[in-house]
This record gives structure tokens, sequence and C-alpha cells, in this order.
């Protein structure tokens, strides 16, 4: 009888392991199911009110996370600004690509320290970095902010697995980024400085 409890622990356990991919694509077709995605040069302005659920980025399974602009398969980033009233105090989540290789990011040396990156839950190729916003409510009577971002995804989200509820308004423009890398001193090379001259 024991080992049979424990068979059906270790089942569910395994399964539980790889609901968060499933997790974030059910999501992913929630948000999307409920915009037209813009093309880029568009710009976005939406209203509503999302619900929290398990954060979908690996090792933030204990997290909560609602997907406000959900990433694109273009890889072009929002840039704007997001307004939220938060049914308990939240942080704002903003993704972006991690545009490094693995050999050049093997390279730069430890006292540089490193980045904090993940697999992305809806691209297996991809890495992300995650930036949370600590938000300073002041003297608000109620969890609101409004916040200026740019990045790939755009969530509300909270570590302490909580689930929340907010209404928001957001207004961004869709961008092609163009993906600059300077690690010359990293690397070990003499930085390149460029200036720009103007003639009078």
């Amino acid at each position: 009888m024991c080992m049979h409890i424990i068979g059906i622990l270790a089942i569910a356990l395994v399964a539980s392991l790889f609901l968060t991919a499933s997790q974030f694509s059910l999501l992913h077709q929630q948000v999307t199911g409920q915009q037209q995605e813009a093309a880029i040069g568009q710009k976005i302005v939406q209203q509503g009110t999302v619900s929290s659920d398990v954060d979908p980025l690996k090792g933030h399974e204990g997290h909560q996370a609602a997907v406000v602009l959900p990433p694109r398969d273009d890889s072009a980033v929002y840039s704007g600004t997001l307004t939220f009233t938060a049914s308990k105090p939240v942080q704002v989540a903003v993704i972006n690509m991690y545009n490094l290789d693995n050999e050049t990011a093997s390279q730069i040396p430890e006292k540089f320290g490193q980045l904090l990156t993940a697999q992305a839950p809806w691209n297996a190729n991809a890495i992300v970095t995650p930036l949370m916003m600590n938000v300073e409510y002041l003297d608000s009577p109620t969890m609101s902010k409004s916040v200026p971002f740019v990045g790939n995804l755009v969530a509300l989200h909270t570590m302490d697995g909580e689930p929340f509820i907010a209404n928001y308004a957001v207004v961004a423009d869709v961008l092609q980024p163009q993906i600059v890398n300077n690690l010359d001193s990293a690397m070990g090379k003499e930085a390149s400085i460029t200036t720009n001259s103007t003639s009078q």
C-alpha cells in the first residue's frame, strides 16, 4: 500500500515538472486569443483585468504571474507604459531575450559576474533574462502604479505564490530591436568609443 502511494506521488511530481511549459502555452493562447497581434511599428492600446497563475519560468514554479503582453514569434520588443491596480502587492516583470551564444558567454571572465538567465518557456531554443521591478506604493491606499518598460514580455508577478488579480491599461509601441553586443572589455580588447561631432 505504501509503495503504491509513493508511486502515485512520483507520477504526480514528474507530471508537475512538465506542467509549466503547457501552462505557459495555455496562458499565451489565452492572452493572444484576446487580441490581434500588432504588426511591428504599430501601437498597442489595451485595457483589462487579469488573474495570476503559476509562473512558467524555470525556477519560478512557486511564484505567480499574470501576463499582460506576451512574447512574440518575431522577437519584437514592447516599449511603453503599464498602469495597474492589483489586489495584492506585485512586481512588474519584464523579460528580455539574451542574445549571446554559449561560446561567447562562457568566455566572459568571472570578475564581471553572471546574469540571471533562464530558458524561455515558449521557445526551447531561447534564453531570457528576467527583470523583476519591485514597486513602491508609498502612501497609496491601493496597490497601484504606472511603470515605463521596454522588453519582450510584460507581466505582473509575485514571489510568495499568492494568487492575485489586477486591472490594467497598457500603451506600447511594437519595435524590432537592433542587436548590439559590445563585450570588448570583457574579452580583453580595447573598448571602441564612438563620438558624434558636429561641424559649425
